[in-house]
């Protein structure tokens, strides 16, 4: 039924009360588990999801000045490799496996740089992520070859000290460049697809400028049939796939740990939203030299510059 609150019968503006027949219950897919059950979406989830080894055989804690080459050990730098966060209080995902049984795919499924805010992702499609890995854009096993994690210890090259340090450097300049790559593509404050037209508006993304300390933006319009063009800062512009819009999602910070602590009673701590839209292509954040990636770590010098990059802890909130 309906009550009417407007101001024609009741003097005042407040509406009409709807009965409804069901509780409203938000939604409880996280952003893993939109990435994992959508395969139009796997090669960007792939590059979402920092391997350990990885980051073990690259030192990461270990930061090069990319002035003066010192070195310095910091504890917390590994962290900033991550997208989703490995130590999250989030809830599990499941899905179900070949067998038909529902079964748990992973724990750690909140996203790192989340706080209590409303986002937008946009998810390049896999054909679109296959024309930039044709451009050099790495991934994970890309840097896992550079590293010989692929081949057996008694099969792997032995470098000397000035050969196995250029290859930490280099590995670390394209685990940069995919993390800065894939947190590009994340955007404060949320764009839904709506038959609304919208005007051009620039939003800060999850990529720092390490020369300012200011987070790159993005540009987002919104036609009047719902599609969404997002302009990065090379200028070039994207739009969203009709059939890939609109997925809500909401990470969750709960004081249990994946189910893993014997607690009375879960309690919700916090909490981000997030919608996600396939883009039919990918944004950089910066003009790619000879139209590659892979140029940034042809030389020493360049490498070390872009394993330098800062990769930031937190989406930075320009507006509430």
């Amino acid at each position: 039924g309906r009550a009417d609150k407007s101001a024609q019968t009741n003097g005042y503006g407040n509406g009409f009360a709807y009965t409804i027949s069901n509780p409203m219950v938000p939604t409880i897919e996280s952003v893993y588990s939109i990435m994992h059950d959508n395969k139009v979406f796997s090669k960007f989830f792939a590059l979402c999801q920092t391997p350990e080894d990885v980051l073990d055989a690259l030192d990461v804690n270990i930061e090069v000045d990319p002035e003066d080459g010192t070195e310095i050990n910091n504890p917390s730098a590994r962290n900033k490799y991550y997208i989703f966060d490995p130590n999250s209080s989030g809830l599990p995902c499941y899905a179900v496996n070949e067998e038909g049984k529902l079964a748990k795919v992973a724990d750690d499924t909140n996203i790192r740089f989340f706080s209590n805010y409303r986002y937008t992702i946009y998810i390049p499609t896999n054909d679109a992520m296959d024309e930039a890995f044709a451009k050099g854009l790495p991934t994970w096993d890309d840097i896992k070859h550079l590293l010989q994690l692929d081949l057996d210890e008694d099969e792997r090259e032995s470098l000397d000290e000035e050969e196995e340090h250029a290859r930490k450097i280099k590995g670390k300049a394209m685990a940069a460049t995919i993390i800065n790559f894939v947190k590009y593509h994340f955007q404060d404050n949320s764009v839904y697809s709506e038959p609304l037209a919208m005007n051009p508006i620039a939003y800060e993304t999850g990529t720092m400028d390490s020369k300012t300390g200011i987070y790159f933006k993005l540009t987002t319009s919104r036609e009047s049939d719902g599609t969404i063009k997002v302009t990065d800062r090379t200028g070039n512009s994207c739009t969203t796939n009709p059939s890939l819009t609109n997925f809500i999602a909401r990470d969750y910070i709960t004081n249990d740990p994946s189910g893993s602590k014997a607690v009375v009673e879960t309690n919700i701590l916090s909490s981000s939203s997030a919608v996600i839209h396939g883009l039919n292509g990918v944004l950089n954040y910066k003009e790619l030299t000879g139209g590659r990636y892979d140029s940034d770590w042809k030389t020493l010098a360049k490498a070390l510059h872009i394993a330098s990059h800062r990769l930031t802890t937190f989406i930075h909130r320009n507006s509430r």
